[in-house]
């Protein structure tokens, strides 16, 4: 296998090597990921290549799944490049990226301020010039976001078992479990595997079992995440889809839900789910609860490292 050029980004947790447009196939990147990911090699908790010179860039992700925290990971390295447009007047830059695992492209935002970027959650990069790029951002620490669908049509919260929820979303599927009531096991592997036996997601391509508590009036998240392609599974750092999941389960279950959320990661890092929903279409629904339809989420990306990797 050819020598491989990289970046390893710290998304709030979650390591994530990203390929830069290296050709490989879906079960090339899975059997380089594999080796990439190993603790004697580069070491990371996912893998995905992407081809940012496309009139769209597209990230692909080593067992198809969609990866907010690659997205945004993807985001940093979209505006090092110079190839995003500005958004608001405060120095943010805004894209678009196709994402396997996901039906339509996602939006993306980074900036060196975090009051910024959450100040540009409402715009779109589709209000800028067509042909206007925002300057290079050199800083290896950028605040960066992803906008995901999570619209009634393309999400589901399924109750399985009092205190766990099964959320099924475009490329993944999460089971939030109470901590309260059914607390981590000793042994999380054997635990998490009963868990998708029981919820009928043993065999997904991609699924997290995610234990929650509140504490300190936030949420505490430890997601393990298991990839089939690449026949992996690791207690993540952070995970921004869990949080996501996290989010919308909050939504659903709270009177008065609030956004945006902060979900605290294993990492200590916190990742921000700002959930927006569509105005009731007409006076027969107004009043009606509404799912949101759109979630941004939002945090601290770091690069760590870039350079050539070799497959041994």
């Amino acid at each position: 296998m050819p020598t491989l050029s990289f970046a390893k980004l710290h998304p709030g947790g979650n390591t994530t090597i990203i390929l830069l447009a290296c050709g490989l196939g879906q079960e090339e990147l899975a059997r380089a990921s594999a080796v990439l990911m190993s603790p004697l090699h580069l070491g990371a908790e996912q893998v995905g290549e992407l081809f940012m010179r496309r009139p769209v860039p597209h990230l692909q992700m080593m067992g198809g799944e969609c990866c907010v925290n690659a997205v945004r990971s993807a985001a940093l390295l979209l505006a090092r490049a110079g190839l995003l447009r500005p958004v608001g007047t405060k120095g943010c830059g805004g894209g678009r990226i196709t994402v396997s695992g996901a039906l339509a492209p996602l939006d993306i935002l980074a900036c060196a301020r975090e009051d910024a970027l959450l100040e540009a959650l409402s715009l779109s990069p589709e209000n800028s010039p067509p042909d206007a790029l925002l300057p290079p951002l050199p800083d290896p620490r950028l605040f960066c976001a992803a906008r995901m669908a999570c619209g009634a049509g393309s999400t589901r919260i399924l109750p399985v078992e009092p205190g766990v929820h099964l959320v099924h979303m475009p490329g993944i599927c999460h089971l939030l479990v109470d901590a309260a009531i059914r607390p981590l096991p000793r042994n999380w592997r054997a635990g998490s595997a009963d868990l998708r036996q029981q919820a009928g997601i043993a065999n997904a391509p991609a699924s997290g079992v995610v234990w929650y508590e509140c504490r300190d009036g936030a949420y505490h998240i430890t997601p393990a995440v298991e990839v089939k392609a690449t026949a992996s599974e690791h207690l993540e750092t952070a995970c921004g889809s869990a949080s996501l999941a996290m989010a919308l389960l909050h939504a659903a279950t709270q009177a008065d839900p609030g956004s945006p959320l902060a979900i605290v990661q294993p990492s200590g890092e916190t990742l921000k789910v700002t959930l927006f929903s569509e105005p009731a279409a007409d006076a027969r629904t107004r009043g009606a609860a509404i799912f949101p339809s759109q979630a941004w989420v939002s945090g601290r990306v770091g690069l760590v490292a870039e350079g050539l990797a070799h497959i041994p």
